[in-house]
């Protein structure tokens, strides 16, 4: 499946499979959240996950701090990406 990102009850949600290459296509839906200071990112619709998508995740929630907000993720029970988080020795959760 494509990847694709939705927004559902203030949250974004993932879909498909993402790698590396596409995780700048989040920043902007993030952008559109101003006013909230809690960000969500919706993992658990994920098909596949690479482990540089995991640094990139990573770096987008240090990126949002500059901005005074906090990012958080859900979907830690996804088993198709928790790999991809083994791997890469970071949690996001």
């Amino acid at each position: 499946m494509a990847f694709l990102i939705s927004s559902q009850n203030g949250e974004l949600l993932l879909q498909g499979n993402l790698n590396v290459d596409q995780v700048h296509q989040i920043r902007p839906h993030l952008i559109n959240f101003k006013k909230e200071r809690q960000l969500i990112i919706n993992l658990s619709a994920l098909d596949s996950l690479d482990t540089g998508s995991v640094f990139e995740l990573k770096h987008l929630s240090l990126w949002v701090r500059k901005y005074q907000k906090m990012l958080t993720f859900t979907g830690e029970s996804n088993q198709k990406i928790k790999g991809a988080f083994k791997r890469s020795g970071i949690a996001l959760f």
